[in-house]
């Protein structure tokens, strides 16, 4: 499933991220769940994140879902939203049920870094 991430730099600590993320979406009757990384064979080759998660809204159409990691760095972290979706030639051959829009997903990643911004000045796209 393809997606666009949007990547941050904060000086907020993982705690306060996560509840950044969660308070961002949670009005919005979204469904949050944990990222396994026992599902990826690669995750034990590459950095991991001190936290990760995804919510998602499933309806008939307007679905969306973002997936959030949070890495630790020496005086920041790198947040990754990505904004998850189906491609449009999926959605075009099995419908809008059960698969998630771009632009929902996106408008809701951008709205986690909006909140971000409003809670951490410092806050860098990079």
């Amino acid at each position: 499933m393809p997606s666009d991430v949007i990547r941050v730099r904060s000086a907020l600590n993982v705690g306060e991220i996560a509840r950044v993320f969660q308070n961002a979406l949670n009005g919005r009757r979204v469904v949050f769940g944990k990222i396994d990384p026992g599902d990826d064979p690669f995750a034990g080759m590459e950095v991991q994140p001190a936290f990760s998660a995804v919510a998602s809204h499933d309806k008939n159409v307007g679905s969306w879902a973002v997936q959030i990691y949070v890495y630790e760095e020496t005086s920041s972290r790198l947040t990754e939203l990505h904004a998850v979706y189906h491609s449009g030639f999926s959605r075009a051959m099995n419908g809008t049920k059960n698969t998630y829009s771009k632009t929902a997903s996106i408008k809701n990643a951008q709205a986690v870094v909006g909140a971000l911004k409003g809670v951490d000045s410092s806050l860098m796209v990079v």
